[in-house]
């Protein structure tokens, strides 16, 4: 069976390869078949079988994808520039894990949308630059926005929904100057850009990021009006209990 097969070249290495174990899995193989079929057949039909599976057990997903490479970004951009380098201070370190957190909630946003058509490597690509936007109080990434010219304004850009983007972590950043805050964003798309072979200003990549970053500020939107609503409704709630007192 394809199960049997698979503990088969998980056990030791695959059947064809070299070695005491895997010496010993083909002679209890071949004693199993009753020597029907030599050890250079055994490898040839484990080939056979294993070349034939569909591996699906753990899709390549854009979260899984967003997932792996920010992990790999604190590696990849050591020393860390700053103002990244003020939030190093744990292994894990506080900016790395909110751009972690955000990549992944921002590509687990793209399942709702019915007419994304992309690659989940796509996806992730848009979700991480997204979260850097955020996370680094920059407006949206364009061809335009790479320049630290127009950073004057970046400090106080609005997030998604006109509310101010400031988080536990990122507040930090609005003490940080504007020229950092673009070097550090540029770092990570060069990261990303080298990991990926995408292009930043390619049509998909722009398409992808509007409909990522839309998909965003819609559940901004909603999660807002909902805590709104709530709160009249506990407001309300709280008026007809005086009224009965």
């Amino acid at each position: 069976s394809a199960s049997r097969w698979g503990a088969a070249a998980g056990g030791g290495g695959s059947a064809g390869s070299t070695g005491t174990g895997t010496g010993t899995l083909l002679g209890y193989m071949r004693k199993l078949g009753r020597d029907a079929f030599s050890e250079e057949q055994i490898r040839n039909m484990e080939w056979v079988a294993l070349s034939a599976l569909s591996w699906r057990v753990h899709p390549a997903t854009a979260t899984a994808f967003a997932h792996h490479l920010c992990r790999l970004l604190p590696v990849a951009l050591s020393p860390p520039p700053p103002p990244a380098q003020h939030y190093d201070a744990s292994d894990d370190g506080a900016m790395w894990k909110e751009l972690r957190e955000s990549s992944r909630y921002l590509a687990e946003l793209s399942a709702y949308d019915d007419r994304a058509s992309l690659r989940p490597s796509q996806t992730a690509f848009a979700a991480i630059r997204i979260a850097a936007d955020l996370l680094l109080l920059l407006p949206p990434s364009s061809p335009s926005s790479a320049s630290a010219s127009s950073a004057s304004t970046a400090a106080s850009a609005p997030a998604p929904g006109g509310a101010t983007n400031r988080s536990s972590s990122s507040s930090s950043f609005s003490s940080s100057s504007c020229r950092e805050r673009y070097e550090l964003r540029r770092r990570i798309e060069d990261f990303l850009r080298a990991a990926f072979g995408f292009d930043a200003d390619a049509e998909y990549s722009r398409d992808c990021y509007r409909r990522l970053r839309g998909a965003y500020e819609r559940a901004s939107s909603s999660s807002r009006s909902s805590s709104s609503s709530s709160y009249r409704e506990e407001m309300t709630l709280d008026d007809d209990d005086d009224d009965d007192d």
